[in-house]
């Protein structure tokens, strides 16, 4: 049994009912290097493989219309820029699932969760899972930090206050923030910062303050941007 993770939830995604399961991973320790030592979650299709999922466009089940979601035959251009590298964490915790070696979630580690904090959707959006489920975990842990790109959607307003909506311009931000959400936009590399927007602290301080330390992103306190960041925002493919 794999001691560093559970099964927190299975059941329907709310964005369009497809089998998803929300797991939990760092349990003894995570090793991030943006996030510190925050509580892990991923939200993934139960039924297919992640990688298998972002090829056909299935991962719209955990991903909703994210624009950065890329490769599938749902997409508009086919190119992934999103910052997560399915092949790596996201394949090897779904195959741990898979391989049923990761317990169940029950009251009894209430006591160990409550001395960490928590980071909803290391994959997937936290959108898709019910919001009883998150408030669970939240109501356990000291913290948590969060963002939904479904912020445009009905299914996402009980996030409101909760998470930040991910934007992707300044004007995607500015009607955002017009419909009550707090904001964490990215802008292109290279490109000048916002005035009036906090920078992330993490890339501000050159990654000493990680986000266990910062918590900004709670859906409570801030507007936040960032520069793009991940392979493909390096190679400078993504254009606003």
């Amino acid at each position: 049994m794999n001691n560093n993770g559970l099964v927190i939830w299975e059941g329907e995604s709310l964005i369009d009912g497809s089998s998803i399961v929300l797991l939990m991973t760092g349990l003894i320790y995570s090793t991030n290097r943006k996030t510190g030592n925050q509580l892990q979650t991923w939200i993934m299709r139960s039924d297919i493989h992640p990688i298998e999922a972002v090829k056909t466009g299935d991962d719209e089940s955990i991903c909703g219309s994210c624009s950065r979601r890329g490769q599938g035959k749902n997409t508009d251009t086919g190119i992934r820029t999103c910052y997560v590298a399915v092949h790596q964490s996201p394949t090897q915790v779904w195959r741990t699932y898979k391989n049923n070696d990761y317990a169940r979630y029950n009251e009894s580690y209430n006591p160990f969760l409550n001395r960490r904090s928590l980071r909803m959707g290391s994959y997937g959006d936290p959108a898709a899972v019910p919001i009883e489920v998150w408030k669970n975990l939240i109501d356990v842990t000291y913290g948590h930090t969060g963002f939904t790109s479904q912020w445009r959607d009905e299914y996402a307003k009980p996030l409101k206050g909760l998470v930040q909506a991910s934007c992707n311009s300044v004007e995607d931000m500015e009607l955002a923030k017009s419909m009550g959400w707090k904001t964490y936009t990215s802008r292109p590399v290279g490109h000048p910062k916002v005035k009036g927007l906090l920078e992330c602290r993490f890339k501000s301080s050159d990654g000493t303050i990680k986000c266990e330390q910062c918590m900004l992103c709670d859906g409570t306190k801030s507007h936040i941007m960032i520069e793009d960041h991940g392979i493909r925002f390096k190679q400078r493919i993504y254009r606003s």
